[in-house]
């Protein structure tokens, strides 16, 4: 059953901070001595109930290992799938728990478990197809970029982290996560040349290395020109951090 909480009494800062100065007594009484509004279920519309009915049932009976947003929920099966799945070849074919780590952003767990991969592959000798290598690459580069990220981004933020193109303060201080993907990056360039996506990574890891665009092999850059608008646009500014300001949500802060 679904639980609608009440919305929070929030009071004009003006109104709090005249009833400190003048005395005036903030009605606190009353609201402690409001009735909860409980279960609100009941009083929804017919269609409201039978959305929210449908939504956790279709949670429910989703499969996580084919739900793209239920990557914490699949690691566990994922490996289990794969320790039941004789011979790396057909393994290969199966979701992959080093995929959905990535996403769930254990990355230095998905950079073990591809480490383990590349070893069974060179043990065996075996050199696995194109769009095998590939898939292997590139979850290999996205994890040391969100590495990269969390070590940049999060810990050490500043006004500029994050904003296109990136430059100043948004440069990387802490740079294994992006150099180590700009090897991987270039591995996989050098296998598919025509990888756009691969390509767009390699320039944007240089970006935040402060090394774009004289950086970049001059086959794989994205000519500054290319980013350039036809018309002024203002530099986007993080004012955020000076106002003190700090909100999260599920979209992010």
């Amino acid at each position: 059953m679904v639980q609608t909480l009440p919305p929070r009494r929030r009071w004009p800062i003006a109104l709090v901070l005249s009833c400190a100065v003048f005395g005036i007594a903030a009605p606190a009484a009353s609201i402690a001595a409001a009735p909860r509004l409980g279960d609100l279920s009941a009083q929804q519309p017919a269609g409201t109930r039978e959305m929210i009915a449908r939504l956790d049932r279709l949670w429910r009976e989703s499969d996580p290992l084919k739900n793209f947003y239920l990557s914490t929920a699949a690691i566990a099966p994922s490996r289990e799938l794969w320790a039941q799945t004789p011979g790396l070849p057909q393994r290969l074919l199966q979701p992959a728990p080093y995929r959905f780590l990535v996403h769930a952003g254990r990355n230095d767990e998905a950079l073990a478990e591809l480490d383990r991969i590349d070893a069974e592959l060179a043990a065996s000798g075996m050199a696995a197809p194109t769009e095998i290598q590939r898939h292997l690459l590139l979850y290999r580069a996205l994890a040391h970029l969100r590495i990269g990220e969390i070590e940049n981004c999060l810990h050490n933020h500043n006004a500029d982290s994050c904003l296109f193109p990136i430059q100043g303060g948004g440069v990387h201080r802490s740079r294994r996560g992006s150099e180590q993907a700009m090897q991987v990056l270039t591995r996989l360039l050098d296998l598919e040349p025509q990888n756009l996506q691969a390509r767009w990574l390699l320039n944007i890891a240089a970006m935040t290395l402060g090394e774009y665009p004289g950086g970049v092999p001059r086959k794989w850059l994205i000519s500054p020109k290319l980013l350039e608008s036809a018309h002024p646009l203002p530099r986007f500014r993080d004012i955020a951090g000076a106002l003190a300001l700090a909100v999260d949500g599920l979209a992010g802060g």
